[in-house]
């Protein structure tokens, strides 16, 4: 990573350095590839007296390059990208041409050769990625075993609600109540039981005259013949 406004040299790239400052002349642009997208990626060879890096260069800005331009890179980064060192540009760093040929470079060493160093390096760099992925978000804690209850003195017994039997000695509204529950006793006979409907009594008054006496049949009497 270098300083605000400090050049750094090629040959110091690594993977994973940020805010780059590089001064470099264009030495070869390779065919576009097109994306799924639409967009064009060149790769671009460029160099400066320390060595050659590759950079990769998306749309409009490879395709105004040529070859000797020398190019002013500023907050770029580094990347290891199919085993080979590559720069990138990002959404906040720029490029701006500021000559032609007139520069000296040399294109050895190539730091996007393959280097296993740089894959090394590369790979604990993404694994350190991960586990910081991975620290922010904790996993949930498992579930405590039936053991564990059991046998921890620090945790609460587990309480199984049970439903409660009301009897007359808890409740002693039930024993009034059993009380002013009158039971008659049922015949033995089932013809003499009381039909399942009950009647009311009426409470008007009966008269002696309404009462019809049982009459004597004189005729069948023998101490009246």
């Amino acid at each position: 990573m270098s300083e605000d406004g400090k050049i750094c040299l090629i040959k110091d790239l690594k993977p994973g350095c940020k805010n780059l400052n590089l001064v470099f002349i264009v030495i070869d642009i390779s065919k576009p590839t097109k994306t799924k997208d639409g967009h064009e990626i060149r790769t671009v060879r460029v160099a400066d007296k320390s060595g050659s890096v590759n950079m990769s260069v998306w749309d409009d800005c490879g395709s105004q390059m040529q070859c000797g331009d020398i190019i002013r890179f500023s907050k770029g980064y580094a990347q290891v990208w199919k085993n080979q060192l590559t720069l990138y540009v990002g959404r906040i760093g720029a490029m701006e041409k500021i000559g032609e040929f007139c520069m000296l470079f040399s294109e050895l060493p190539n730091v996007s050769d393959i280097n296993q160093e740089f894959i090394q390096q590369n790979k604990q760099l993404l694994e350190k990625k991960a586990g910081e992925a991975n620290q922010t978000v904790p996993p949930p804690p498992p579930p405590p075993s039936n053991d564990a209850v059991k046998t921890s003195p620090s945790l609460p017994a587990r309480f199984t609600p049970q439903r409660t039997v009301v009897t007359e000695k808890n409740d002693p509204r039930l024993l009034k109540r059993q009380n002013s529950d009158v039971k008659l006793p049922l015949p033995s006979d089932p013809r003499q039981r009381l039909p399942q409907t009950v009647n009311t009594v009426s409470t008007t008054p009966v008269l002696s005259s309404s009462i019809k006496q049982p009459q004597l049949n004189v005729s069948r009497d023998p101490r009246r013949r």
